[in-house]
């Protein structure tokens, strides 16, 4: 059971890190990021994507905005 608790403690860790990393990632001014869903509705944008596409984080949190809107179609 030690030894068990050690490995789940040890890979609770490496995710609480991995997950740090990507939140520096989706913070960064770097990169426009968003996550959404398959109907077009979005639950994350970083403030680079929202500059990208002109909108604004009151705008996201309305969902007045539509990754399949403004995204081009092929």
């Amino acid at each position: 059971i030690r030894q068990r608790t050690a490995e789940l403690e040890a890979a609770n860790a490496a995710l609480r890190t991995t997950e740090a990393r990507l939140r520096l990632l989706a913070d960064s001014p770097l990169i426009g990021i968003l996550f959404g869903d398959v109907y077009g509705g979005i639950y994350y944008a970083n403030d680079e994507f929202l500059r990208i596409v002109g909108r604004t984080r009151q705008e996201l949190q309305t969902n007045a905005i539509k990754w399949d809107k403004i995204t081009p179609s092929r």
